[in-house]
Order: C-alpha cells, then sequence, then structure tokens
C-alpha cells in the first residue's frame, strides 16, 4: 500500500512544463513505472528525459545516482529547485525547502523544536518520501548502476557515500528513542545536503574542471 498520495496544488508545477495526463495530479514517487510514460507530456524537446537547460540535464543525471530517486523523483528536484547555484551553502537549501528546525535564543540558552514547514512543500514531499529508502542497508541495485554508468568517480563516491551515512543516521535515531518521521525529516534534511554536493561536483565537471569539489 502507499503510504499516501497527496493531492498537488492546482498549477504547481505547470511553470515548470510538467503534466501528468490522466493521473488526476494523485501519485506516489515510484509510480512512474506502473504508469503509461506515453501519459506525461515530455519536457520540450527532451523526449521526458530531463530538462531543456544542459545544466538542469546534468544536475538531473546526477542526482539519479541517489538512493530513492528515479525519474520522476529526480526530476521533481529539479524542477521545484531550478538554479542550484543560487544556494552558496547546502544550510540555505534546506532552508528554502523548510527543513531546519525552529530555533529561538535566549542569553546562552538555544531552543530548537519541529522543522519550519514555510518552504517549498512539494520539494519537502518528495524528500521525505525518498528519505523511505535509506531504512535499507546500503548497496548498489542493478538499476542503480545503470544509472551511474558514465557518471565520474567522484559523483559516484558521493552517491555511496550518501547511502551509507544516511541509513546509519536513520537507525541511530530510531536507536535514540526517537520516532519514525523525526528520523526521517532528519534524514530528508541531510539527503538534500547531498543533492547539492552532486550539484556542485556535476557544475564543476562541466565546466572542465577535475578532480572533487572541496
Amino acid at each position: 500500500m502507499r503510504r499516501f498520495a497527496p493531492t498537488w496544488p492546482a498549477g504547481a508545477y505547470r511553470n515548470h512544463r510538467i503534466l501528468w495526463p490522466g493521473t488526476g495530479g494523485r501519485f506516489a514517487p515510484d509510480q512512474l513505472d506502473d504508469l503509461d510514460r506515453n501519459r506525461w507530456t515530455d519536457w520540450t524537446g527532451t523526449s521526458g528525459r530531463f530538462p531543456p537547460d544542459q545544466g538542469d540535464a546534468d544536475d538531473f543525471i546526477g542526482i539519479r545516482t541517489l538512493r530513492g530517486f528515479k525519474e520522476i523523483a529526480a526530476a521533481t528536484v529539479v524542477a521545484e529547485i531550478g538554479d542550484f547555484t543560487r544556494f552558496a551553502h547546502p544550510q540555505q537549501l534546506m532552508s528554502y525547502a523548510g527543513l531546519v528546525p525552529r530555533e529561538s535564543s535566549s542569553g546562552n540558552k538555544v531552543w530548537r523544536g519541529a522543522i519550519t514547514r514555510t518552504g517549498n512543500p512539494c520539494l519537502r514531499w518528495i524528500l521525505t518520501e525518498s528519505a523511505w529508502s535509506y531504512r535499507y542497508k546500503p548497496s548498489v541495485s542493478a538499476s542503480m548502476a545503470e544509472r551511474m554508468e558514465g557518471l565520474s568517480p567522484h559523483v559516484q563516491a558521493i552517491a555511496w557515500k550518501e547511502q551509507s551515512r544516511l541509513h546509519r543516521k536513520y537507525m541511530r535515531l530510531l536507536s535514540r528513542g526517537k520516532s519514525r518521521p523525526v528520523a526521517l525529516m532528519a534524514v530528508a534534511r541531510e539527503l538534500l545536503g547531498f543533492i547539492w554536493a552532486i550539484a556542485q561536483q556535476v557544475s564543476h565537471e562541466s565546466n572542465g574542471s577535475a578532480g572533487l569539489v572541496a
């Protein structure tokens, strides 16, 4: 059973040229394989594989190396974030998604509460859904190996580090008595940091630079 399948706000993706015909706007990110691919509108001039801008295409291909990100999840992230260079630090991207905790301070005391939820709701949802994948031990499936094919060792290293780190984080939080929703939000927040790192790396490589971005 699907955990949930929220209804997207009317026209939420109109500015990104994405339509989901025949689905009523309701789907979970792993439903693409269940849909007739001819029923969803191609991105202009791309046969539905990636956004038309080459930078977006590179981001899309890079993000697909991460666990929990196939076509729909990766495309949604790229469409919702747009230009990754707007964010000089991953913390800024986390704030944009509303995944940072509320904070108040008095003197030397700092209080942190639940996430702000003031950012992009579609981005936050897709990240939380993808975070469920990190319940499982790190592994490289056949489909993931195929998605990694042709990408640099640096991009692949980030993807593997992400799997290992986020699985440990999820299990550690549960062992400390945290609820699953709290653990998932923490994983989603850190997952966005790895997405930012992937975008930085593919941009670095597309500009003709070699090596891992510091």
